[in-house]
């Protein structure tokens, strides 16, 4: 149905529900795609205007219009199919958990210590409740969008943006970083943590085009190589922020792209393990230009053994950057306020008060704990184990499938040495959509690049 005849349609309609069930769905996917395209263009945004003011509130405006846009979707996915609502709660547990997640955040700002900070956010982060509802909607986008024929231009739209902060940061110029709002260790964000969480979700992500190429005709086989240069810009620049947890977690992710390979399709591991060459080539070079991050790595596993010696000594505190220090404090804040928590973007306060200028834990895990409560952490943590569970289960084989489970993996991964961020967290909840829209059914086929038709089924549920 054409745009317009399907708006003479609606015109008919006489109550809500019939307006909602004559909605072409298509009009939502094109709607979801075009905000997540504004969303991946931030950091190309923020090279001629920093991340200041103005894209905050371009970040919240469409965030809040994929909230609406997922509302819509909501309804018309209910008006159209006469689900129970226990198998439509099976058929959504990952969304559902998440949704209950946000609904406990707003408990937790209103019975927070600073409520508006945590509806606000704090200057530097951003990321009170506001920003919360912007991530659910970009969550649905990501979910709505999967199930249209472009994600091919998402992924080469990140790619591309990537790519352009790594050569900015390896070029390296004075004059270039002063007009670009860019510095070599941390490019366009405020820190080099953040840019490393920007580029392990970026250089895994960058590998989904590789694994669906056709190793067997030329014209792939050049696309393949030109490829896997991307690759290696990015994983270099992920190395040039030395954001050692971002690190592992793309070494992790190039493990899990062979593991899921050689598991479930065996077609792309040839291509799985040049893609993790790429990787070890890279991070050599990356020794004989003084940026090598691997006496990192091993100062990690060093770390690790300080702490099951003794998980209070002095040496013990200060593992991982003082990292342990903070998880400590973390518990201890879980444990005084363990149902509703400090709040959103709330820790900096009781952080203050035991001696420290950290505002996070540094893990994702403990910070919606010790913010958000037990519940929400609880939440997540299902939203994400029932995730992994169900595609292990359902054994797909789709590379575009394996690729975007492996970069949710990735992302997770890090998030257990980082603390999400406002512009670099939306890129995560859009490809969690994405990966959980896309495993959803056993049935993938609607995961083409070619144009083809969706069915309303899939479409819907």
């Amino acid at each position: 149905m054409n745009l317009k005849a399907n708006f003479n349609e609606m015109k008919k309609a006489t109550t809500v529900k019939e307006l909602l069930s004559i909605l072409d769905y298509n009009i939502l996917i094109n709607c979801a795609f075009f905000i997540l395209v504004a969303i991946i263009s931030t950091p190309f945004i923020a090279l001629f205007t920093g991340y200041y003011s103005f894209l905050t509130n371009y970040i919240l405006f469409f965030g809040f219009l994929g909230c609406g846009v997922t509302l819509l979707s909501f309804f018309v996915g209910r008006f159209s199919f006469r689900l129970k609502n226990i198998e439509y709660f099976k058929l959504n547990i990952v969304p559902v958990f998440l949704f209950m997640m946000l609904i406990w955040s707003i408990f937790a700002c209103i019975f927070s210590t600073n409520p508006e900070i945590s509806f606000y956010g704090s200057s530097y982060r951003e990321e009170g409740l506001l920003m919360y509802f912007a991530y659910c909607g970009f969550f649905g986008c990501g979910y709505i969008a999967a199930k249209g024929n472009k994600l091919h231009i998402l992924f080469n739209l990140l790619s591309t943006v990537a790519f352009i902060l790594a050569v900015f940061m390896i070029i390296n110029s004075p004059v270039l970083n002063f007009k670009f709002h860019t510095e070599q260790i941390h490019s366009v964000f405020y820190q080099k943590n953040h840019a490393g969480y920007y580029f392990c979700l970026a250089t895994i992500l960058s590998t989904v085009e590789i694994l669906r190429l056709n190793l067997n005709t030329k014209k792939d086989k050049i696309k393949f190589f030109l490829r896997l240069i991307l690759v290696g810009f990015l994983l270099y620049g992920n190395i040039l922020t030395n954001s050692t947890g971002s690190f592992l977690a793309i070494i992790f992710g190039g493990c899990a792209l062979i593991f899921a390979s050689a598991l479930f399709n065996r077609k792309i591991l040839k291509h799985c393990i040049f893609i993790f060459i790429t990787f070890i080539f890279v991070t050599i070079i990356s020794i004989f230009t003084g940026k090598s991050p691997l006496l990192d790595v091993l100062q990690v596993f060093i770390d690790f053994g300080t702490i099951i010696k003794d998980t209070r000594s002095e040496e013990a505190l200060q593992a991982g950057t003082t990292r342990w220090l903070l998880w400590l404090h973390a518990i201890d804040f879980i444990k005084e306020k363990p149902v509703f928590g400090f709040g959103p973007d709330n820790l900096e306060e009781p952080y203050l008060a035991v001696g420290l200028t950290d505002t996070r834990p540094h893990n994702e895990f403990l910070q919606h704990a010790a913010a958000l409560g037990i519940p929400a952490a609880i939440f997540y943590l299902i939203s994400v184990v029932t995730f992994t569970v169900t595609y292990f289960k359902k054994k797909i084989d789709n590379p575009i499938v394996i690729g975007l489970v492996c970069t949710v993996g990735t992302y997770v991964f890090s998030s257990l040495f980082g603390n999400s961020m406002f512009y670099t967290t939306p890129f995560f909840f859009m490809i969690f959509g994405m990966a959980t829209s896309v495993i959803k059914k056993d049935c993938v086929e609607f995961i083409n690049f070619s144009g083809k038709t969706n069915t309303e089924k899939e479409l819907n549920l």
